[in-house]
């Protein structure tokens, strides 16, 4: 090419530079929206991950939210035979209203759950808090942090579907009833890159009722439970762990005329 010619192409090549620089722009995010991502649950063995929580809820006819804070850290302590052990620690816990004796003794709970490649809860137990032993022994078949990831590649758009034992969440609590699952809805709504990390966030939803009959020795009918709840996680592609979650869940209770309550709790989880 003639020193005439490069001198006709280099104003060429400045102008149509920022046009480049747009289409890339553009081109980049949408690769990504049209991309599809093998959700897995693989952490290594070894790694240590950090986060706050705040819980707020909300009662009919309580003057004020009730508000708790706390620090979690969870350690993967194996990886083997497709199964993934973690061990999830409390500390820094603070509530509003809250006798700092609680404070203490929901400091002390560890939970170590068996997980597998897809996120869903194998076996679960935890130490230090009776009642946290007995919502642990009602995680099984649950997702990681509410999670089920998916048994194919997905992309932006698609949706999955998981289940939650209602029947053993309301056994933790002293109550007996039998067969209520509920459904929970999973949809892919992003996948974008944040830094390092490829992110992909993930809407749930879940709705469900059931009839249960009160703990031996209380006074009482039957109880109608009704649940929904909805939450927004973001989670790391590479290794499946959470980022952050927002979570929202609504309870109501029902006992004939004498009893109703409605209560909302809302949920905030965050990487340190």
């Amino acid at each position: 090419m003639s020193l005439r010619g490069l001198a006709y192409n280099a104003p060429m090549r400045n102008r149509f530079a920022p046009v480049l620089g747009v289409v890339l722009w553009v081109a980049a995010p949408l690769a990504l929206a049209q991309a599809t991502v093998a959700l897995r649950f693989q952490p290594k063995a070894g790694s240590t991950y950090k986060y706050s929580l705040v819980n707020e809820t909300a009662a009919q006819g309580a003057p004020q939210k009730m508000k708790m804070t706390m620090s979690q850290t969870i350690k993967v302590t194996s990886v083997s035979g497709g199964k993934v052990t973690i061990e999830t620690s409390t500390s820094n816990v603070k509530g509003e209203g809250m006798p700092a004796s609680t404070s203490q003794e929901l400091s002390k709970i560890k939970v170590t759950n068996v997980m597998d490649a897809y996120g869903k809860v194998v076996s679960s137990k935890a130490t230090g808090h009776p009642m946290a032993e007995a919502m642990a022994s009602s995680l099984g078949g649950s997702g990681f942090s509410g999670v089920e990831y998916p048994q194919k590649a997905v992309g932006v758009g698609a949706t999955w579907k998981g289940t939650i034992d209602l029947a053993k969440m309301l056994e933790a609590s002293g109550l007996k009833t039998t067969g209520n699952k509920m459904t929970v809805n999973y949809k892919l709504v992003k996948i974008e890159k944040q830094g390092a990390k490829t992110v992909a966030t993930i809407e749930q939803t879940f709705s469900g009722s059931a009839t249960a009959q009160p703990p031996a020795g209380t006074q009482g009918g039957a109880l109608n439970l009704s649940m929904r709840g909805k939450s927004t996680i973001t989670v790391d592609v590479a290794d499946g762990m959470m980022l952050t979650t927002r979570g929202e869940v609504t309870t109501s209770i029902k006992s004939g005329t004498q009893f109703n309550m409605t209560s909302t709790t809302t949920t905030t989880s965050k990487r340190a």
